[in-house]
């Protein structure tokens, strides 16, 4: 045998040997993301009036299949009258857990608001939800008094 082989097969036999003296670490890496699901919109409610604007509140609950962060990406329009596409995202969280809620107030009343779910675990795995939306409160309108001159 050439000195070549010689030294492979003492390299080998040397890295056998410390794998089983020394043990190999079996622990599996978490490559899954957490599951989301059970996302509910609950208690969509009119809220107090500030300057004739009556605010709405909503609470968003949803379940993960593991321990993790929830996030809950939202937007929803002002009284100005901008559209949705103009919207600034907003972003809400909750602590490492498998239920989240999250109540988001101060909503404008009778609007639609988009929102997403995203869930992060130990791990690093991120699942986010499909877009879902609700409606807010509508707040009823106050007809006009008469004015008589």
């Amino acid at each position: 045998m050439n000195k070549m082989k010689r030294k492979l097969i003492v390299g080998l036999v040397i890295a056998v040997l410390a794998v089983l003296l020394l043990g190999c670490d079996s622990e599996e890496v978490d490559v899954t993301p957490p599951v989301i699901s059970d996302i509910t919109v609950s208690n969509i409610t009119e809220g107090k009036t500030v300057y004739n604007i009556t605010e709405c509140s909503a609470t968003i609950t949803w379940t993960t299949d593991e321990p993790a962060k929830g996030y809950l990406k939202y937007r929803c329009p002002g009284d100005g009258g901008e559209g949705i596409s103009q919207m600034v995202w907003d972003l809400k969280y909750t602590d490492e857990s498998t239920f989240h809620r999250v109540v988001l107030e101060e909503l404008p009343s009778g609007k639609l608001c988009r929102f997403q779910v995203i869930a992060h675990d130990a791990s690093g795995n991120i699942a986010t939800s499909e877009e879902m939306s609700f409606t807010t409160w509508e707040r009823p309108l106050v007809p006009k008094r008469p004015v008589y001159d």
